[in-house]
């Protein structure tokens, strides 16, 4: 299953970024890891991600998430990712 995603998505670890992109024309969804451990969090730790196409901000939790590209609408996604400091 894991082949199957990477086949219509590439990411891309950008400094303290993550890029998407779409190579096929229909509406792909698939499951990524974030790569966490570059942040040097655990797999379970929150990030903080902006958007930069939208502007919108959010928060992930834990590396396993879902991505949905739509041609139409959303052809790649750029995330600027900012870990969130531990609270004391």
């Amino acid at each position: 299953m894991r082949s199957t995603y990477l086949s219509f998505l590439i990411f891309l670890l950008l400094f303290q970024g993550l890029a998407s992109a779409q190579t096929k024309p229909a509406t792909q969804a698939g499951d990524f890891e974030l790569p966490l451990w570059e942040f040097g969090l655990s797999d379970t730790a929150s990030i903080g991600a902006e958007d930069l196409l939208s502007g919108a901000t959010f928060q992930w939790h834990g590396k396993r998430q879902h991505l949905r590209l739509d041609p139409q609408t959303t052809p790649c996604a750029i995330w600027r990712l900012t870990p969130i400091p531990a609270k004391t």
